[in-house]
């Protein structure tokens, strides 16, 4: 089954290229590309767009993030959230950005990229290896992912959407509703904006095998709410100054789906509390023509509950409950100067600073009750402190006409602060915090070449470093001790592209990249068989990425990527020898057919080869199968200010996992309202 899916998306990739080789024979019908801009920064960001957005469907950023080349995407099985992964990275080697704002959590550095909603976004922005040293640099070692928020743009406009989520019988299973209200007038401008996403449950596929814990049809604890309110204010009062202000209040709660196999320990858990508050203020100001300042402030308040059940009833807490509370905030801001000496001369440099809190508060197991403010009987259980001291340069400028290099350097600080576990009401506190500071130098430089003004080739390379996360630096289980001293994991990136028009119809990238993984971190066991993390081995990772768009006719456009990676690691652990969650083939096949003005279709697959489950290649069920996903849809503009859409997710109705024995939704239908005024 799994070969005539990809049989049957290489059928549509055979079917769209003749229609693109028609497209010269019918210059009077044709749409162009807007064209390549070679006089814009230069950098291989990639750069997702509220219309692709649309496109896809996607209400959260993992969804919008699908298809994006060198982007790979998984679930936590055991935390029940949606990540993503950049050339075969691990979650804690992603850096997670809103407005420049670092907002993944403070303990793993993670976030569940459900938990973001693509409501009324100005963009996604990816970057891969090469990443700006302006940013906060030592939370990217593998790439760095900017959310950016749109502004309003007119004097007053409001836009709205709602979308019915329906399973393979046609039931209610999820709605979200999204509202926002804006006005922009000479001198400052306002918007808010509510999203209310909420699922009861999402439906297995008809051919999916019953578990010990799940018996199929509805996905068991499957439910979430997420309710977020988004306000943001800016004043103008030149046009070379522009200070927003934004805050943030998001409450979710979430059931999290057992392990659906018929064999293994299982969680019951659910989170009654993910839940964000976020005050920042991002300012640009220009000083004259040729030097400019961008000033960010940031709190980022991050709290959520766990609460253990005893079975997949989810009525009683277990008696030895694992529940837990963490609090947790990231604090700082940021000053960017940038000059430009002339159009061949730019310089740009960075000061930031940054504070990581993070609290576990753990529960009383015979009552359910909390004692939060006691050092014993299950009260406070840890508590870390750290600050981030960042410092960045960048440095822009052509030898030669067609040539531009860009050169990159930062350095961080890491100074722990306060460190400490609280285990059976005894304080364990680690040694001299001086001794555990970490100091981490990187540096990069990127080489682009315009051949013309349609064509540019690049070349760059970037040695980049993480240290270890508060929870692999003071993790503790049973009698083993934590490891501060862990060292920082350090890449050496080297990536060769190509981006350019062929034709005006027609725009190509595509780029081949060596990373060189050393120090890497990893959970292992001691003598004692207790979980630890440490350095433990090496890896490079090599691959290839495409990417074509197409205008065929000016009623049909087509689009294609596709990702292949491979890995060599160098470990004396057998158990670490493969990357997991990591296909070496992904690929991603769309068109947008408008038959008429106001309608348009858009067929889609996405593929992806079978990956390992464990990094041991003697583990059992080491490996998950490949899939292809097939959706659907089609869009009918009732006017120039009011879509409705109506389609089908998963087509076909795989059964399909992107974390073993954690299946995804059947076949899923939808219908959607959007006005935009």
């Amino acid at each position: 089954m799994m070969r005539s899916r990809w049989g049957l998306a290489v059928l549509m990739l055979i079917f769209f290229i003749p229609l693109a080789a028609v497209a010269e024979e019918s210059e009077t019908d044709a749409v162009y590309l807007e064209t390549i801009e070679v006089t814009a920064p230069k950098d291989t960001t990639n750069r997702v767009t509220q219309t692709e957005i649309e496109r896809k469907t996607a209400t959260t950023l993992w969804e919008a993030l699908r298809g994006v080349p060198g982007v790979y995407q998984t679930t936590s099985g055991a935390r029940g959230e949606s990540v993503i992964l950049i050339r075969g990275s691990n979650r804690y080697q992603v850096g997670m950005y809103v407005d420049g704002v670092p907002t993944a959590t403070a303990y793993r550095n993670e976030w569940d990229y459900n938990n973001s909603l693509t409501f009324d976004l100005e963009s996604i922005e990816v970057s891969k290896g090469y990443s700006s040293p302006l940013l906060q640099s030592s939370n990217g070692l593998a790439g760095v992912i900017n959310v950016k928020t749109r502004k309003p743009q007119k004097e007053l406009e409001f836009k709205a959407k709602y979308m019915n989520f329906f399973d393979r019988h046609g039931d209610d299973q999820s709605r979200l509703f999204g509202a926002s209200i804006g006005t922009r007038q000479e001198m400052f401008y306002l918007q808010a904006q509510v999203i209310h996403d909420e699922q009861d449950f999402f439906t297995l596929s008809d051919s999916f095998n019953a578990g010990r814990d799940e018996r199929g049809d509805r996905r068991e604890n499957s439910d979430y709410k997420n309710r977020r309110l988004n306000l943001v204010g800016g004043v103008t009062p030149t046009d070379d100054i522009d200070i927003m202000f934004g805050i943030v209040k998001q409450q979710f709660e979430k059931g999290q789906p057992p392990d659906a196999s018929r064999s293994g320990t299982n969680r019951f858990w659910r989170w009654p509390e993910y839940d964000t508050d976020r005050y920042y203020m991002n300012a640009d100001l220009r000083v004259n023509p040729q030097a400019k300042f961008q000033v960010v402030a940031y709190y980022d308040e991050h709290t959520d509950k766990s609460v253990d059940y005893t079975d997949a009833t989810y009525s009683a807490i277990a008696a030895n409950s694992r529940d837990q509370t963490y609090e947790q905030y990231t604090a700082g801001g940021q000053v960017k100067f940038e000059y430009e000496f002339n159009s061949a001369n730019i310089l740009g440099t960075s000061v930031g600073y940054r504070r990581l809190s993070h609290k576990d508060k753990r529960y009383r197991t015979t009552t359910g009750n909390a004692t939060t403010g006691s050092r014993s009987n299950w009260g406070l259980n840890e508590e870390d402190v750290e600050d981030y001291y960042d410092v960045g340069a960048e440095y822009t400028f052509q030898p030669i006409s067609p040539l531009t290099l860009v050169l990159g350097a930062s350095y961080t600080r890491l100074e722990p602060v306060t460190a400490d576990t609280y285990q059976r009401g005894a304080l364990v506190g680690l040694r001299d915090k001086s001794d555990i500071r970490q100091d981490m130098f990187n540096y990069q430089v990127g080489a682009f070449y315009d051949v013309t003004t349609d064509h540019q080739m690049f070349f760059t390379f970037a040695k980049k470093s993480r240290p270890a996360t508060m929870r692999e630096r003071y993790w503790r289980t049973g009698d083993a001790p934590a490891n501060p001293d862990i060292d920082p994991e350090e890449a050496l990136h080297f990536e060769l592209g190509y981006r350019g028009m062929p034709n005006k119809w027609l725009k190509l990238n595509a780029s081949a990249y060596y990373s060189m993984y050393d120090d890497k971190i990893a959970s292992t066991r001691d003598a004692n068989n207790n979980t630890i993390f440490d350095n433990i081995d090496k890896a490079d990772i090599y691959g290839l990425e495409l990417g074509a768009e197409a205008f065929v006719t000016s009623w049909m456009s087509v689009g294609a990527t596709a990702s292949f990676m491979d890995w060599d690691t160098d470990t004396d652990t057998r158990s670490m020898e493969n990357l997991t969650d990591a296909p070496k083939v992904v690929g991603n096949i769309y068109a947008e057919v408008m038959p008429t003005e106001r309608l348009s279709i858009v067929p889609e697959v996405y593929m992806t080869s079978d990956f390992y489950n464990s990094a041991n290649p003697d583990a059992a069920n080491k490996k998950s199968a490949g899939f292809a996903v097939f959706n659907l849809k089609a869009a009918y503009d009732i006017s120039k200010n009011i879509t409705v859409e109506a389609g089908v997710k998963n087509l076909l109705d795989q059964d399909y996992y992107y974390n073993y024995y954690f299946p995804e939704a059947g076949r899923t239908y939808f219908v959607g309202l959007s006005a935009d005024f």
